[in-house]
């Protein structure tokens, strides 16, 4: 006899239901997450009176991107407000007055590219999201550098987000 009835070898397991009945998967969790990011960390329920999208830029790294692509399309990107979207390892030129967020993995180049794209003044406000958690360490030098290059002020999030995985 089956032990766990409601398991097979299909993963069923990363699949279930809510107590309300709707279809729950990983997947559908991470896509979530994900637009959750890219409307700075707020749930829909906090836009409920703007019928419009907000105007934004995503920046990202390669890890992240094999992370975005199986569960985001560009025009779904473009429905959540997102202008542009770019690596953070091309060169990038200013662009005013449109906030920006990053979704990267905590790595040191990582942070030396966001310490000098805000040395560069390149965007007016940033909201930082890692797909892990940052070491201690590498969040103190994050905020030394930020303090020493006078940009501080320009961050206004920096969340461990906790998606470090790609789903199918």
């Amino acid at each position: 006899t089956n032990v766990f009835p409601q398991m097979s070898s299909s993963f069923s397991f990363v699949k279930g239901f809510e107590e309300d009945g709707t279809e729950f998967s990983i997947k559908l969790a991470q896509k979530e997450s994900i637009i959750k990011i890219i409307n700075y960390n707020k749930n829909d329920d906090d836009y409920d009176d703007i019928e419009y999208p907000i105007w934004k830029l995503f920046i990202y790294d390669r890890y992240t991107s094999n992370i975005i692509s199986p569960l985001l399309t560009v025009g779904e990107l473009l429905k959540e407000g997102v202008t542009l979207h770019m690596f953070i390892e091309k060169a990038r030129e200013n662009v005013p007055d449109v906030p920006v967020i990053y979704l990267v993995k905590p790595t040191q180049s990582n942070i030396d590219q966001i310490v000098k794209d805000c040395k560069n003044n390149l965007y007016e406000t940033v909201i930082l999201n890692f797909v892990g958690s940052i070491s201690v360490p590498l969040l103190q030098e994050l905020g030394n550098k930020l303090l020493t290059t006078n940009t501080v002020n320009v961050i206004t999030q920096v969340c461990d987000q906790y998606i470090d995985f790609i789903s199918y």
